[in-house]
């Protein structure tokens, strides 16, 4: 029997050119990007995520500062319903979010 793989909303096969990438960075350059040490690895790190943001933006037609890199989905979420919360009560004195049972966990625990 042949299987079919349909759940790309939480775990997406990863293609092979990113693979090479991610696996480059932790094997030639581990720095922590934006560190407090400003040694050579952590210049490399953050010139790799600034140039990959750069990238991203270009496609998206948005601004490199614009662009966030996230854990994955969970702080993705929050970092959104958050921010929007925020966003919403600083400008009109109050923020309400609507949501129902069926959705992701992290929505509804944020």
């Amino acid at each position: 029997m042949k299987i079919v793989y349909l759940d790309n909303e939480n775990v997406t096969k990863v293609d092979p050119a990113v693979l090479k990438a991610v696996n480059e960075r932790y094997t030639t350059n581990f720095g922590v990007p934006g560190g407090e040490f400003g040694h050579k690895y952590e210049e490399e790190a953050s010139n790799a995520i600034w140039k990959a943001r750069e990238a991203v933006a270009r496609k998206i037609n948005a601004e490199p500062d614009e662009i966030i890199f996230t854990s994955g989905v969970t702080e993705s979420n929050n970092l959104a319903i958050k921010g929007s919360v925020f966003y919403f009560s600083r400008r009109k004195g109050k923020a309400k979010i609507v949501t129902s049972k069926i959705e992701r966990k992290c929505i509804i625990n944020s």
